[in-house]
């Protein structure tokens, strides 16, 4: 980096000069200016101790003045070196911290990975933070490699649990539960945990057109209650039997997501993307779904109670009909509306009234009766 020369390199001599040209001026000026400079400045009515104490002052005051200016200025300049000393300092700290905790984040004990994604916390969110989307990216990052490790980790143990199956004589079938079934390790959650947590009003600025992405993730189970996600791209996600009570969607690209018994109470979907996910079984109680995208969204025997779809695009998704109550006219007639199997049923039937059953036909007279089968017979016999 090069060094920028001071104001003061500049204007000191030039401050000079006028200061000396001031001087000069002044002294031609009283020496000129009055009929008898000498009986002017040193009247007789004044004593000699006086007079001479005076002109001290004024070659103190004349000769002092520049040294005050440029002893102030100097003292302006090395506070000014003290802070950018210390900027350093705190900078180098910084990046201290930051490769120790990149380090930690290798580590294969999970207590160490951990207090690798608490320390990028702390930088994230100190206040002379200077690597904040750095560290977005590497959380963003690590979520994406874990998730991967914890889908090959599960297909490789489904895989063991289904040949001890075998080998015992019994069938693989508990291939799919067994993938399924794990608790997500703690640096995961911690990790998004941060990534939440950081994203402050004063860091959101430095977002600007950037994505978070947690794309094709897989991470069953996880529970991210209260999390700020927005403005994530989340597509192809696997949330299956998640928690996410309270967690912010907003924004978000969630398409092709699959949100199957997870519970959603609370959430907040406004303007996301959720085209082709599958919310079936899920519990999306008192989510706002404002503006959201639900093309083609899977929603068979979920839960919507007091659910938002105002300006929702629901063309083509599949709702049970119990919650039509919660959609207009037009959002009505653009819903693919399914039993609890999930199949389509070709009309929109009202929970809320019984359909009306069709009335019997009165019985003719018998004498109409007989009268109208005779007429039968005789129309039988001309036609034969």
């Amino acid at each position: 980096m090069e060094d920028k020369t001071h104001w003061s390199e500049v204007m000191l001599p030039v401050m000079g000069v006028f200061y000396a040209f001031a001087v000069f001026a002044a002294a031609i000026m009283a020496l000129t200016v009055p009929n008898d400079p000498l009986n002017f400045w040193f009247p007789s009515t004044t004593s000699g101790a006086e007079t001479w104490r005076n002109i001290g002052l004024m070659f103190v005051g004349v000769v002092g003045l520049p040294f005050i200016v440029w002893r102030t200025i100097t003292a302006h300049k090395q506070s000014n070196t003290a802070n950018a000393h210390l900027e350093l300092t705190v900078r180098g700290h910084s990046i201290d911290r930051f490769q120790q905790a990149a380090h930690l984040l290798n580590s294969d004990v999970l207590p160490i990975r951990v207090a690798g994604i608490t320390k990028f916390g702390e930088l994230g969110s100190a206040p002379e933070n200077l690597r904040y989307m750095t560290i977005q990216k590497i959380l963003c990052s690590f979520i994406r490699t874990r998730s991967e490790e914890l889908k090959e980790t599960l297909d490789r143990d489904a895989a063991n649990y289904m040949m001890m199956n075998l080998r015992r004589g019994k069938e693989g079938s508990g291939n799919s539960k067994w993938s399924y079934a794990t608790i997500i390790d703690e640096d995961i959650t911690e990790a998004f945990r941060v990534f939440s947590e950081i994203r402050t009003e004063e860091n959101r600025k430095y977002e600007k057109d950037w994505c978070h992405n947690f794309a094709k993730i897989k991470l069953p189970f996880v529970a991210l209650p209260g999390y700020d996600l927005s403005g994530s791209a989340i597509w192809e996600a696997n949330f299956l039997f998640g928690i996410f009570i309270n967690t912010d969607f907003s924004e978000s690209l969630l398409g092709l997501a699959d949100f199957r018994f997870a519970r959603l109470r609370g959430a907040n979907f406004t303007s996301a993307d959720l085209s082709y996910c599958n919310f079936a079984n899920a519990d999306l109680s008192e989510c706002n779904l404002t503006k959201a995208d639900m093309t083609c969204a899977k929603l068979h025997e979920a839960i919507l109670k007091e659910s938002n779809f105002s300006d929702t695009n629901v063309s083509r998704a599949e709702i049970s009909p119990h919650w039509q109550h919660l959609f207009c006219c037009s959002q009505k007639s653009q819903i693919r509306w399914v039993n609890k199997d999930g199949n389509p049923i070709p009309f929109i039937p009202d929970p809320l009234h019984k359909p009306l059953s069709p009335k019997p036909l009165k019985p003719l007279p018998s004498s109409r009766s007989q009268a109208h089968s005779d007429e039968v017979r005789q129309l039988e016999c001309s036609s034969g």
